[in-house]
C-alpha cells in the first residue's frame, strides 16, 4: 500500500510538473548532443507546452528516420512561429521522411524527405522553403485563409519536387493578391490547383500546370514543360507543350501538333510568341473574341497557320484582311538559343516584327530584364542590351545582423559602376549603395559591399550595373539571405570605451519588447534617456554623445520586460 501511495504520489508530481512547464522560445537544436534526440520529441514539446516567442529547431546533421506531424501549437503567432531547419543551411546535411502539417505560423527550410510527401491542411501563415524533396511531392489542401491579414503561405526555392497540388475548398474567398506564393521552385512534375483564389506563381520550372478552375491566378516568369491547362494571368512565360487554356501577354508559346494548335483560342492575348513547330495550326478560335493583337503567329511558313470560326487562314495578313482582327500581329521564325531554351537568339535582336506595345502590367521580363518603354520586345524575353560587363561571381555572406556581398568581374568596358539594391517581404526593391567600376579593362577585379544593422527577416539582393551611357542591367544574388533573431537578451560595452565624445551601445532584444535605455553619472542621477519606447526583435546600435557632459564615469542601464543590465563607461576629454 506504501508503495502504492509513493507511486501515485510521483505520478501528480510527474504530472504537474509538465502542466506547469515553460513554453518554448528561442533556439534549440536535435539531434546527438542536441537539446533533443528526436525531431518529435521537440515538437511533442512544443505542442504541449507552446511557444511564448519565435522558436527554431536547428536539425543537426544526419538521417532520421521520422515521419513528422506538426499539429497546433499553443502560443504561436504571426510573431511567435515555430520553425523546423537544417543547422547547417545545407538541405542535403539532413534527411527525414515525411512532414505533414495541421497547424499554423510554421517554416520547414533546408530539409530533405528520403521516402514521403510534405503536406499541408488547414494551417496558415506557412512557409516551404529551400527544402529538396527528392522526386517526393508537395501538397496543400483546406487552408483557412478567410481574410487580408489571415497569414500567407509561401513555398519558395525547392528543388526535386515530384509534384504540387493545391485544393483550396476552405480558401474562403482570400482574396488578398498574392496571398499564396509559389516561387523559384522546380518541379519535375505538374502543379494543379483546384479551388484557389490570388495566388502568385512565379520564377519557377514546373512539368506542366493545372488550373483550369480558379479565380485571379497570377502566373509570372514561370519555365513550363507539358501539358497547360489554366485560367489566370500569364506573364513572362516560357512554355513549351500542349496549351488548353491561356489568357496573357509578353510570353512565349512553343507546342502543338499538326492537327493540336499551340493556342486553343484568341482572347486578350497581346504581345506574345506563338510558335507550332510541327507545322499545324498556331492558333485556333470558334468564336469572337477581343483585345488580340501584337502576336507572332509561325508555323513554318506551312498553310492553315489560324483557323477561325471554322476557315482557315494562311498569313497574318488574310486573317487581318478578312476578320479586322490582329492588325498588328505578324508572321515570320523566331531563333531562340535552342528547343529547350526559349531566349531569343541574336540573330532575332533588333527584328522590327518582334517589336510590340507597353503593357503596364509587364515591367521587365522572364529574367527580370527592364522592358524598354517605347519598344517592347514580343514574347517573355527581352533580349540583353549588350552591356560591357562580364560578372563571374556573386555571393553573400552574414555576420550576425550585417550582409557582406561580393562579387568578381573578368572584364569591363565603360562601366560606371553598380548599384546595390535590396528588397525584403514588406519593401520592394530600394538603392542602398552604390560602388564604382572599373571602367574599361580586361583585368579581374574584385567588389564588396556590406549592408550593416538589419532586422531579423528574409532580404534579397541584386546589382544595377550601369555603363557611362546610362545603360543598366540587373544581376540578382541567387539566393535569399536570412538574418535571425537574437538567442536573448544582451547589453554590450559600449566601443570605444574610455571615449572622447562619442560612443556606441549596442543591445540585443530576442522578441518584441518595450525598451528604456538611460544614462546615469556616478551619484546616479539620470543624465539622459537614449531609448523609450517599443521596438522589433533585433539588435540595434544607439550612439551617445557626451560633448555636453562632464569627464568621468557614468553607468548606462537597459529595462525591457523581464530583462535588466547595467554597464560602466568611461568619459575623457
Amino acid at each position: 500500500m506504501k508503495t502504492y501511495i509513493l507511486l501515485l504520489i510521483s505520478f501528480f508530481i510527474l504530472r504537474s510538473t509538465n502542466l506547469f512547464s515553460a513554453p518554448l522560445n528561442g533556439t534549440y537544436t536535435i539531434g546527438s548532443g542536441g537539446n533533443y534526440p528526436t525531431i518529435n520529441s521537440a515538437i511533442a514539446d512544443a505542442e504541449t507546452q507552446g511557444i511564448n516567442g519565435p522558436v527554431i529547431f536547428n536539425i543537426i546533421s544526419g538521417i532520421y528516420n521520422e515521419n513528422v506531424s506538426i499539429n497546433s501549437i499553443p502560443g504561436s503567432s504571426l510573431l511567435n512561429t515555430l520553425t523546423l531547419k537544417s543547422q547547417s543551411g545545407n538541405s542535403s546535411d539532413v534527411e527525414l521522411n515525411v512532414i505533414q502539417i495541421t497547424g499554423s505560423n510554421i517554416s520547414i527550410t533546408n530539409l530533405s524527405l528520403n521516402s514521403g510527401d510534405i503536406n499541408i491542411q488547414y494551417g496558415r501563415n506557412i512557409n516551404i522553403i529551400n527544402n529538396n524533396l527528392r522526386n517526393h511531392g508537395l501538397f496543400v489542401s483546406a487552408v483557412r485563409l478567410s481574410a487580408v491579414n489571415s497569414g500567407n503561405i509561401q513555398i519558395s526555392g525547392n528543388t526535386n519536387v515530384s509534384y504540387m497540388g493545391f485544393a483550396g475548398e476552405y480558401w474562403f474567398g482570400a482574396y488578398s493578391i498574392d496571398s499564396v506564393k509559389i516561387k523559384n521552385n522546380i518541379v519535375n512534375g505538374p502543379i494543379s490547383f483546384f479551388y484557389c483564389f490570388s495566388f502568385l506563381v512565379e520564377s519557377n520550372t514546373i512539368g506542366g500546370l493545372n488550373a483550369a478552375f480558379n479565380t485571379d491566378m497570377n502566373f509570372n516568369k514561370n519555365k513550363i514543360t507539358g501539358l497547360v491547362d489554366a485560367i489566370g494571368n500569364f506573364h513572362n512565360n516560357f512554355i513549351i507543350g500542349q496549351i488548353i487554356n491561356f489568357s496573357g501577354s509578353n510570353n512565349t508559346l512553343v507546342g502543338g501538333t499538326l492537327t493540336t494548335p499551340t493556342l486553343p483560342y484568341l482572347s486578350d492575348c497581346r504581345n506574345n510568341i506563338i510558335i507550332n513547330p510541327t507545322g499545324g495550326p498556331a492558333a485556333y478560335s470558334s468564336a469572337l473574341y477581343s483585345g488580340s493583337d501584337y502576336n507572332v503567329f509561325y508555323n513554318g511558313g506551312n498553310s492553315n497557320l489560324i483557323n477561325y470560326g471554322g476557315i482557315s487562314y494562311n498569313s497574318v495578313q488574310d486573317f487581318y484582311n478578312a476578320t479586322g482582327k490582329d492588325q498588328h500581329s505578324s508572321d515570320q521564325p523566331v531563333n531562340f538559343v535552342s528547343p529547350t531554351d526559349l531566349h531569343l537568339a541574336p540573330a532575332s535582336f533588333g527584328d522590327p516584327l518582334l517589336i510590340g506595345i507597353h503593357d503596364d502590367a509587364v515591367i521587365d521580363d522572364i529574367d527580370g530584364q527592364t522592358r524598354s518603354l517605347t519598344s517592347p520586345y514580343k514574347g517573355a524575353d527581352e533580349p540583353d542590351i549588350p552591356l560591357p560587363v562580364e560578372l563571374s561571381v556573386f555571393n553573400s555572406s552574414v555576420n550576425v545582423n550585417n550582409v557582406n556581398l561580393y562579387w568578381t568581374t573578368t572584364s569591363e568596358t565603360n562601366n560606371s559602376g553598380f548599384g546595390i539594391e535590396r528588397s525584403n517581404e514588406n519593401q520592394d526593391w530600394r538603392n542602398i549603395g552604390f560602388v564604382k567600376g572599373h571602367g574599361t579593362t580586361t583585368a579581374t577585379n574584385n567588389y564588396e559591399f556590406s549592408d550593416k544593422g538589419l532586422n531579423p527577416g528574409k532580404y534579397n539582393y541584386r546589382l544595377k550595373q550601369l555603363d557611362y551611357n546610362g545603360n543598366y542591367k540587373y544581376y540578382n544574388l541567387s539566393e535569399e539571405v536570412l538574418i535571425g533573431s537574437p538567442e536573448k537578451f544582451s547589453l554590450s560595452q559600449n566601443y570605444p570605451n574610455p571615449f572622447n565624445p562619442v560612443t556606441v551601445i549596442n543591445y540585443e532584444l530576442p522578441f518584441n519588447s518595450n525598451v528604456q535605455l538611460k544614462v546615469y553619472d556616478i551619484s546616479g542621477k539620470e543624465v539622459i534617456t537614449l531609448v523609450n519606447g517599443f521596438k522589433e526583435a533585433g539588435r540595434y546600435d544607439v550612439t551617445f554623445d557626451g560633448s555636453n557632459f562632464a569627464s568621468g564615469v557614468y553607468y548606462y542601464k537597459i529595462t525591457s520586460d523581464n530583462f535588466s543590465s547595467v554597464k560602466k563607461m568611461f568619459l575623457i576629454k
